[in-house]
């Protein structure tokens, strides 16, 4: 207990020096006053009794002093002595801080000797702690700067009271690393200067992340720049922070315009919905992602956009990116392709493919509705083109249609076939309906047409086949209709309504007879049209054709037998004819060391849908050891339409390697949508449009060729 006083009193200045002073005083009084009682007591009456009580309070306080000073030599040691593990103690933590933190720290005099530094800014400049004290700071070699540097840097904290900046270290290893630095200046209590107090921060990590991040933000910044989308960033509010250069090349407007300016001035049809901006009125559908705008030019746009949100590192909302790119084409090609499967692209008019299907759908609808199929041909159609040229002939086709389409009016519609074919459909009360307006479509043509400012007489042949009464499908009806138009193309100028005596037509049983004949007598033969690659000017193959030489009447036109070989059913017949020349043909080739790349089959609508024409096809090849790749069959448009029939075919001859394409495409059966759906590998385009490349026409050719490679 009394040890723990002891250390108590010592620790505490204060209570130290109030105890001595208390217990001075007290000891003095005390002893001052005993003296005096004894001297009262016993020596009142003496002379001395004066002098001996100034000796006695002398004496007392003699004695006081002397009893004091035992208590401070009792104490007094035990006061340094903690008085002097404190300061260790807080001279120990201070140096522990001082070594453990990762700032380096530098101590000097006035005159820059350094006296204390730290384990950091020792590493710093490569030396040890004790290597370093007693040098002065600024001839250290490991900072890359002159003696002024420092004495500029002292000047400014002598006025100002610090400075701070960035400075460049060199290591021992060469490694030069940029640290950040503030000195200090301590005053004393004159206000002069005795000590600077510098702090090393070092930047290398920090300025690695810095470049880290330039150039992550750099490679960024190419990539926008460079997208081939179009990129904009706006703020909540909608304006424009970014702006690359695919959208100034889509919307026209220049970076420095729209920058910091709202979206809704640039984009007046668009609004995001993580913008402010909800009040403007847009067309833009998240699930579709597709606006449509102006350039800065005023030329309409079709974007095909998408919005999304932009968050901060605590992911609240900042503002919103959108990614764009011009479909505007694209949009125009699909319309165009859209039309196309509907429309004529020369005329206007309805194309085959909806005439057929119009027809089909009027007749299932309305069965018991009278309806009647008209099928028109210019007459002499060919010596217009041969005198003015297939370009004015195609313009006369498009007057022919105008006038067609005005008489018709709401009472039909009318559909542009192939060539110079024309059709229309009605819905009737009577026969009689038709007939007065075939008369007065012939009306309309009396007076000439203005073609290119020149004047044309124009007459037509017309054939009608009415609905019940020659047949109950499109089919049936068109093919009465057609017949009837093979009549009236006799004549030339009139109208023939169908009648069941137009199938005996006694030339076309002779040719029917004459052509059974020549399949036994083996008059038939087959040609090789060769195909060349005009890029590689090398043979791609040939087509086989067939020709009939007859015994009397000489060489008979395809176009002649090939529709009675249809009619009659002999094409089936014709075409197996066709297929074993070609095997033994190609037999031959090969054994006189020729082997011929491929051969083009035609292959007519018939005789395609027979229900085992592919395999019997496919037998035939397996019996010649033919390799089927190099067979290529030639189909007309008609059986590309019907896919319901043909699909399972094309997918047989497909299993096998066996190629396909599409005979005369263009000639105005519409099959653009059924390229999509079929596997289809080439396309020949008609010879009416490879004609017109001879006048620098290319717009229809170019126009199939792109369709062609897009859907391939």
């Amino acid at each position: 207990m009394k040890a723990k006083l002891l250390k108590f009193i010592a620790r505490d200045s204060a209570i130290f020096r109030f105890i001595i002073t208390f217990l001075f005083l007290s000891f003095s009084i005390m002893l001052a006053l005993i003296a005096d009682f004894f001297v009262l007591f016993y020596l009142e009456n003496s002379l001395y009794y004066p002098y001996i009580r100034i000796v006695t309070v002398i004496l007392s306080l003699i004695l006081a002093t002397f009893i004091l000073y035992l208590i401070v030599e009792k104490v007094l040691p035990l006061k340094k002595k903690f008085t002097f593990k404190e300061n260790r103690m807080e001279d120990f933590l201070a140096n522990e801080v001082l070594q453990n933190i990762k700032q380096g720290i530098a101590i000097t005099d006035y005159r820059g000797t350094l006296l204390k530094v730290n384990k950091a800014f020792a590493d710093m400049t490569g030396h040890k702690e004790h290597e370093l004290i007693g040098s002065n700071f600024v001839h250290l070699k490991h900072f890359l700067y002159p003696q002024e540097f420092f004495k500029d840097i002292i000047r400014i904290v002598q006025k100002n009271g610090k400075w701070q900046g960035e400075i460049l270290n060199k290591r021992e290893d060469g490694q030069v690393v940029p640290e950040y630095l503030t000195i200090y200046q301590v005053l004393n209590e004159l206000g002069k200067v005795i000590y600077y107090f510098g702090i090393f921060v070092e930047l290398k990590e920090i300025k690695e992340k810095e470049k880290a991040l330039w150039d992550t933000n750099n490679r960024l910044q190419a990539i926008f720049e460079d997208s081939p989308l179009g990129i904009i960033v706006c703020d909540l509010n909608g304006n424009v922070e970014f702006w690359n250069r695919q959208a100034e090349k889509i919307l026209k407007h220049q970076r420095e315009n729209v920058i910091n300016q709202s979206i809704s001035n640039v984009l007046p049809h668009f609004a995001c919905q993580y913008s402010h901006h909800q009040e403007l009125i847009t067309a833009y559908k998240k699930d579709q992602n597709i606006i449509n705008t102006y350039s800065a030019n005023g030329e309409e746009k079709t974007l095909q956009l998408t919005c999304t949100p932009l968050h901060k590192q605590d992911n609240e909302l900042s503002g919103f990116q959108m990614t764009f790119t011009d479909i505007t084409d694209f949009m125009e090609a699909e319309r165009h392709i859209e039309y196309l499967k509907k429309f004529d692209r020369n005329t206007g008019l309805y194309n085959y493919d909806y005439f057929y299907q119009y027809i089909s759908n009027q007749i299932e609808e309305k069965p018991e509705q009278e309806k009647a199929v008209m099928l028109m041909d210019v007459d002499r159609f060919g010596v217009i083109n041969k005198k003015f040229g297939n370009r004015f002939g195609d313009k006369a086709i498009e007057e022919v249609g105008k006038k067609i389409h005005q008489v018709v009016g709401s009472q039909g519609i009318v559909s542009k076939l192939k060539g110079d074919e024309f059709g229309v459909f009605l819905d009737l009360n009577n026969k009689q309906e038709a007939l007065d307006l075939a008369k007065a479509i012939f009306t309309s043509l009396y007076d000439p047409l203005i073609v290119d400012g020149q004047p044309v007489h124009i007459t037509l042949s017309i054939g009608i086949g009415m609905y019940p009464n020659d047949g109950f499908n499109f089919d049936q009806i068109s093919k009465a209709a057609s017949l009837a138009l093979s009549r009236a193309k006799r004549e030339r100028n009139v109208y023939k309504l169908y009648d069941a005596s137009m199938h005996d037509d006694s030339n076309h049983f002779y040719y029917e007879n004459e052509l059974h004949k020549a399949l036994k007598k083996n008059e038939l033969n087959v040609h090789y049209q060769p195909q060349i690659d005009l890029k590689t000017n090398e043979l791609f193959g040939v087509e086989a054709l067939v020709r009939w030489e007859h015994g009397e009447n000489g060489n008979i036109p395809p176009n002649i037998f090939i529709p009675i070989a249809e009619e009659s059913g002999l094409i089936a017949p014709l075409t197996s004819f066709v297929i074993h020349r070609v095997c033994q043909d190609y037999l031959l080739w090969k054994k006189n060391g020729f082997d011929m790349p491929a051969i083009a089959i035609n292959i007519s609508a018939k005789q395609f849908f027979k229900k085992d024409f592919a395999i019997k096809l496919i037998d035939i090849l397996n019996h010649y050891h033919i390799p089927k790749d190099i067979i290529h069959l030639e189909i007309t448009e008609s059986v590309v339409m019907d896919i319901e029939n043909s699909m399972d075919k094309f997918h047989v001859l497909k299993q096998h390697g066996i190629k396909i394409s599409i005979d005369d495409f263009g000639t105005g059966y519409s099959s653009l949508k059924y390229l999509q759906e079929l596997p289809i590998d080439y396309v020949k385009i008609d010879k009416a449009f490879i004609r017109k490349i001879l006048e620098n026409n290319m717009s229809m050719v170019d126009f199939i060729i792109h369709i062609a490679v897009q859907v391939a």
